[in-house]
């Protein structure tokens, strides 16, 4: 399978969605191998190159729509779902990029202060994130439920590992990380 490569990577937007097709039918699907991408070869999935994250300079401040970034980033655009990260975090969009600066779509709530050890003293070199979760080259579920979302697995490959770069797997997947039972029907 595949989907843009390391040469020659989707220069747009590319997306893979997995059809909803109701809830998952166990019986005639016992292994639950149906609905979704089963590669048994070889693998390629890539998107353009995306900065993944970036340290922030100084604090983020409540209130704030702009913030300085601690350099300069690849593949940003406006519109691109951005995660704020320190002692708090929070999701906004990308409204604009400018050099080192990136205007927010929304100011921030949260309260973003440096951490502190024991004492009582705060982490001079502490710096916050900002990430951008947004790839061009997305594989996704129609229906992120359980027990109607889509699954991803590589079993092997004949030309060598898997290739995958900056692409977004969304809602994909049989089990739930936050439950103990992980078959998708129970």
């Amino acid at each position: 399978f595949e989907m843009g490569s390391e040469a020659e990577p989707i220069a747009a937007h590319a997306a893979l969605t997995f059809a909803d097709t109701g809830v998952i039918d166990i019986v005639a699907d016992t292994m639950q191998l149906g609905r979704g991408l089963l590669v048994m070869g070889d693998l390629s999935v890539c998107g353009p190159v995306v900065t993944s994250w970036i340290g922030i300079e100084g604090l983020p401040l409540r209130g704030s729509s702009s913030l300085q970034i601690d350099g300069s980033v690849i593949g940003w655009h406006p519109g691109d779902k951005l995660i704020i990260v320190g002692r708090s975090v929070e999701e906004r969009q990308l409204a604009s990029l400018d050099a080192r600066n990136i205007t927010l779509d929304a100011p921030l709530t949260g309260t973003h202060s440096l951490p502190h050890d024991m004492f009582g003293n705060a982490f001079p070199r502490f710096l916050f994130y900002v990430g951008n979760l947004t790839r061009r080259v997305t594989l996704r579920s129609e229906n992120p439920a359980p027990d109607r979302r889509a699954h991803v697995m590589v079993m092997h490959s004949h030309g060598g590992p898997a290739n995958v770069h900056n692409a977004a797997f969304v809602d994909l997947g049989r089990t739930d990380a936050l439950r103990v039972v992980t078959d998708a029907v129970t």
